[in-house]
């Protein structure tokens, strides 16, 4: 199945399987992503999750916690997935670590 777009108040949103998608590497893709759901660059981080398909959002105040995140090592993120032939939809809020970070 292809990827589509629906024009929300002038942007285009990419959509796969019926849900937005949010791209970690087309900054087209995220940028509208992130106009859309009120999630601004200086604010949150969109990453990957390396063999998930996957994507991180964390505050950026916990930009120095990014690789550990990524890894699995922490867990004090958002994860959200557009629903793929290998993996289901999935938006969850991780936050078994939270308390426990510190710059």
């Amino acid at each position: 199945m292809g990827y589509f777009y629906v024009t929300i108040q002038g942007t285009r949103l990419y959509v796969a399987n019926g849900y937005p998608i949010a791209s970690a590497s087309n900054p087209v893709i995220q940028n509208n992503f992130r106009k859309l759901t009120g999630l601004t660059e200086g604010d949150w981080l969109i990453l990957s999750q390396p063999g998930t398909g996957a994507r991180l959002l964390l505050p950026t105040t916990l930009a120095f916690a990014k690789a550990q995140i990524q890894a699995g090592e922490l867990n004090c993120h958002i994860v959200y997935r557009s629903p793929t032939a290998s993996f289901n939809y999935q938006l969850s809020a991780e936050t078994r670590d939270c308390g426990n970070l510190r710059s």
